[in-house]
């Protein structure tokens, strides 16, 4: 466990190429006002909501609690893609958090782009995994209309290299990274949002990295908004400006752990990430103090 307070400094863009027991749970609190858009991808509002995290679930079990609950996800994964089962963050869907939205799984990338056109709609997660009948895509969206409109980009299937030239072509910086292999090869999913106005951040972004590596980048007053295992067992990561927020980022933890963490820390998910070691599923993921 690593928290960290304190002030930001500049740190540019920087790339370095190198180079998941099933049992739900929920802990639920109250919203108030926000101090940021929460459907930008959740990663520094601190306001109050309830919130939830559930794992081993299927997508009927999953309906039934988004229903019974009046909530939305901001992550979901996938975990078996035989079932498919799933693991997911959700926050009550009201007051700052409320907004219209859409989940989806087993769709293929066309799919996606045509789901994105029929709901005037942008990716806040995307999660690549495969199937019989190939790459299939986990997404939840929301509207990309009026005040939650942003300039915003998916890619799939991306080389780091590749990665790194389209987010300069499109002055972005990084809201999702998801590794996957794809035939012995490293390549990403991403979102990026653009990194200008209200959005922009000081940032980076690490791939093929150790933890060990990923704290010595906290220590210069950044913080971990994404965090994932790539396929060969190293990590990637996006870091923001700390901002003196209070947080958390945790790896080989077990679902009832990111319960209890949570609960102590009176927090919320603002990343997920469901991967198997040894036979066993573990979750790294990275929390956000509620005030």
């Amino acid at each position: 466990m690593e928290l960290f307070l304190g002030k930001p400094r500049f740190i540019g863009l920087i790339l370095f190429l190198i180079f998941t027991s099933i049992a739900p749970g929920k802990l639920p609190f109250f919203a108030r006002a926000a101090d940021q858009d929460p459907t930008v991808n959740d990663e520094g509002v601190t306001v109050n909501v309830a919130r939830w995290f559930y794992w081993g679930q299927t997508a009927g079990g999953l309906s039934g609690i988004l229903n019974k609950d009046n909530a939305r996800f901001n992550k979901l994964r996938v975990e078996d893609p035989n079932v498919p089962t799933f693991a997911a963050s959700m926050v009550e869907n009201t007051g700052v958090y409320g907004t219209a939205w859409w989940w989806y799984y087993g769709q293929t990338a066309e799919q996606v782009g045509q789901l994105l056109s029929q709901h005037s709609a942008r990716l806040i997660s995307v999660d690549p995994y495969f199937t019989s009948g190939g790459l299939r895509f986990a997404v939840v969206m929301v509207p990309n209309t009026g005040a939650q409109d942003r300039a915003w980009w998916w890619y799939y299937g991306q080389s780091a290299p590749q990665v790194g030239s389209l987010l300069s072509q499109n002055n972005a910086r990084l809201v999702e990274l998801r590794p996957y292999n794809d035939n012995g090869q490293l390549v990403f999913a991403v979102i990026m949002i653009s990194n200008t106005d209200k959005d922009a951040e000081r940032w980076e972004w690490w791939i093929g990295q150790s933890a060990d590596f990923i704290k010595t980048r906290i220590q210069t007053g950044l913080r971990v908004v994404a965090l994932a295992p790539d396929p060969f067992g190293n990590w990637c990561a996006i870091l923001d400006e700390a901002d003196n927020l209070g947080w958390w980022w945790w790896y080989g933890q077990s679902g009832s752990q990111v319960l209890s963490n949570m609960d102590a820390h009176h927090s919320r998910l603002i990343d997920l990430s469901s991967y198997v070691v040894n036979g066993n599923r573990e979750y790294a993921v990275v929390e956000l103090a509620m005030h």
